[in-house]
C-alpha cells in the first residue's frame, strides 16, 4: 500500500523541516511555505491530511487555508499547530472542520498519533461508503436450499 501523503503548512523553516523530518519515515510528505503552494499541492488531489500553522505571518491565516481546503477537498482532513496564545484560534479552527489542533512546541509521537488517527478514520469512512453502495444496489442475493424438516 502506497503511503499517504500528508501536506505541512509552516512559514518557519526551522520548525518546517524539524517536522518534514519527523513524519517521513511514516508518510509521504510535502512541505509548503504559503497558501499558493498549499493550495497547489491540494489542486493534485493526492493530499490526506493537511497540517497547517495556524499563525503564518502573512497576510492570511491558517484558519483563511482551513477554509480553502474544507471548500476544495473536503475529504482532506486538517490539523492545526498552534501557539499557547492562540487557543482561541484553535477553537475556531475546529469550527470550521478542523479535526484536532496541536499546541507547539510539537510532541512528534502526538502528531503521528493524530496523522495515523485521521488516516484510519478515512479508511473507516471509504469502507462505509462502499458498504451502503453495495446495499442500495439490493446487496448481496440470499437463497438457500436446506433439507425438508
Amino acid at each position: 500500500m502506497a503511503q499517504a501523503t500528508v501536506l505541512i503548512l509552516e512559514d518557519e523553516a526551522d520548525l518546517r523541516r524539524a517536522t518534514e523530518l519527523a513524519l517521513k519515515s511514516h508518510f509521504k510528505v510535502v512541505t509548503v511555505a504559503n497558501r499558493e503552494d498549499a493550495m497547489d499541492a491540494i489542486a493534485r488531489g493526492t493530499v490526506a491530511v493537511a497540517v497547517l500553522d495556524i499563525m503564518l505571518g502573512q497576510t492570511y491565516t491558517g484558519l483563511d487555508i482551513l477554509k480553502l481546503i474544507r471548500e476544495k477537498s473536503p475529504t482532506t482532513a486538517c490539523l492545526m499547530l498552534t501557539g499557547m496564545q492562540e487557543i482561541s484560534a484553535a477553537k475556531t479552527a475546529l469550527q470550521l472542520g478542523a479535526k484536532d489542533y496541536l499546541s507547539k512546541p510539537l510532541d512528534p509521537d502526538r502528531l503521528i498519533s493524530c496523522i495515523s488517527q485521521q488516516l484510519q478514520n478515512q479508511d473507516s469512512q471509504s469502507t462505509i461508503k462502499a458498504l451502503k453502495a453495495a446495499l442500495s444496489d439490493g446487496g448481496p442475493e440470499l437463497i438457500a436450499k436446506s433439507p425438508a424438516m
